[in-house]
């Protein structure tokens, strides 16, 4: 006799209203250690890992970065160079074994990939200077 009449809800919608619009990508600030020309260097340098010129590709450190968030990649000066597909594929190789294991994976070959993207970032933009801190930190992986 005395019931009070509820609205029937079959679900808890947001209020459209309240949620904020996504920014254009145009609309976009660039992150501080994003450099496209840094990439054109990296891909024109020999694999870390087998030293292939052929089809060399990016490769963007994951662990230890401290740059990912949900749908982030590190900056570009977390990059290193891996050989694709047209070789031995050394970079389709440490993106299977995944972000977990990356590191292990480097470490198998005495690459130290953290060091290594340091010392390129250090010196982006002269390619000779690239290729030297490659050589060196091969040599030392390998010796």
């Amino acid at each position: 006799m005395g019931e009070i009449k509820r609205e029937l809800v079959l679900a808890n919608f947001k209020n459209r209203s309240a949620v904020h619009p996504r920014k254009k990508r145009s609309e976009w600030k660039p992150r501080a250690g994003m450099s496209s020309k840094h990439l054109e260097f990296i891909r024109s340098l020999p694999c870390c890992k087998c030293m292939s010129q052929v089809g060399v590709q990016a490769h963007h450190l994951k662990e230890g970065t401290g740059e990912r968030g949900a749908g982030m990649r590190s900056t570009d000066r977390w990059a290193v160079p891996l050989c694709g597909p047209e070789a031995q594929d050394c970079h389709g190789e440490v993106e299977r074994i995944g972000a977990k294991n990356e590191i292990e994976w480097f470490n198998s070959f005495g690459i130290d990939p953290h060091e290594l993207a340091r010392g390129l970032w250090t010196v982006t933009n002269d390619r000779d200077r690239m290729l030297k801190v490659l050589l060196v930190h091969k040599e030392r992986a390998d010796g």
